[in-house]
């Protein structure tokens, strides 16, 4: 069996409950998870914004009996300019998921989310 964490970048945190389910998860699914980190990653350098922290956790629905990797990206930003990281992020995100055959997106929606989270307290900036 692979690896799970193969091509995950070494500076992105990986939690014990995402390392599990990437073992689950077809090579292809993990391989999009590589390449959906990367387009975070470029988003953030290419607007000028400094990602303090990066990891993977599973996220678990237990209402849907659903699991998910969670990407989450903590950016050195005040809440309101972390939002706005968020939103370009998703916009980026939109715009390489578009580019995919179906059944890449499909699976990228059913195994993937992602979180933008601000690491500079308001009242401090």
């Amino acid at each position: 069996m692979l690896d799970p964490l193969s091509g995950i970048p070494a500076n992105v945190d990986v939690q014990p409950s995402a390392r599990q389910l990437l073992g689950k998860l077809s090579p292809s699914v993990r391989a999009l998870i590589v390449e959906l980190l990367e387009v975070m990653e470029r988003s953030a350098v290419v607007n000028s914004v400094p990602i303090t922290r990066t990891e993977l956790v599973a996220d678990r629905d237990p209402e849907e009996v659903t699991e998910k990797i969670e990407i989450r990206q903590w950016v050195r930003l005040p809440h309101e300019m972390a939002m706005d990281h968020w939103e370009a992020v998703g916009h980026e995100i939109d715009d390489w998921v578009n580019g995919l055959p179906d059944p890449a997106a499909d699976q990228l929606a059913e195994w993937t989310s992602f979180a933008v989270y601000p690491e500079v307290n308001d009242a401090a900036a």
